[in-house]
């Protein structure tokens, strides 16, 4: 299982069997250190996951191009459509607002250079210095990210086990761009999809 920057430090704070391979994080719950006051994890207070409830079944992707006021260009948009384990309906992962000419060219074996950020509307990067932070605020930022059931309701990506995608485009195949799920608190890689992009679509 791959496991580089934080997500190697972070491997102490998975606390059931550490995934061999990506579909093993979908065929039992799975816990991770709580993060918890006054800031910092804790295995004695376990947080639980959905991900085989939700994620377990991946049936399908699908690119489009959306406006967003007040931004000139058309951006990007990925959905992730899963089948529910739990339901056996169709929920659907949104991740756009996307300036995919901006994403890195890196190998995968360092997917951990990639663009990221966690979900919700608006949200700065998971890392940012403060001159960053103050020379392009999060009220500007264009990413949105959620998670949707059968009936477009908003299902809580912390419950579920998400915090957020990492993406960068492929160093070899320009066409490939490569999007990975980051669990609760980044602990781990919850999966890896790679999607073909058609041309002309910004790539970097």
């Amino acid at each position: 299982m791959p496991a580089l920057g934080e997500q190697a430090g972070k491997r102490k704070n998975i606390l059931t069997p550490v995934a061999a391979i990506f579909r093993d994080w979908y065929t039992q719950p799975v816990q991770f250190a709580g993060f918890i006051p006054p800031g910092r994890y804790s295995r004695a207070h376990p947080r639980e996951t959905q991900l085989h409830y939700y994620l377990a079944e991946l049936t399908g992707a699908a690119f489009r191009l959306v406006g967003i006021p007040g931004v000139p260009k058309p951006l990007s948009e990925l959905e992730l459509v899963f089948r529910s384990n739990r339901t056996q309906d169709a929920t659907r992962l949104i991740i756009g607002g996307l300036d995919l000419s901006m994403l890195p060219r890196i190998d995968r074996r360092e997917y951990d250079r990639g663009w990221r950020a966690p979900l919700g509307i608006g949200n700065p990067s998971f890392v940012e210095s403060y001159d960053h932070v103050v020379a392009s605020p999060p009220i500007r930022h264009t990413f949105y990210g959620f998670h949707l059931d059968a009936q477009n309701r908003w299902l809580d990506h912390h419950a579920v086990g998400v915090d957020g995608p990492f993406l960068h485009w492929d160093a070899d195949d320009p066409s490939l761009l490569h999007l990975y799920l980051l669990s609760y608190e980044r602990h781990a890689l919850l999966n890896h999809v790679t999607l073909v992009i058609p041309a002309a679509h910004g790539r970097s």
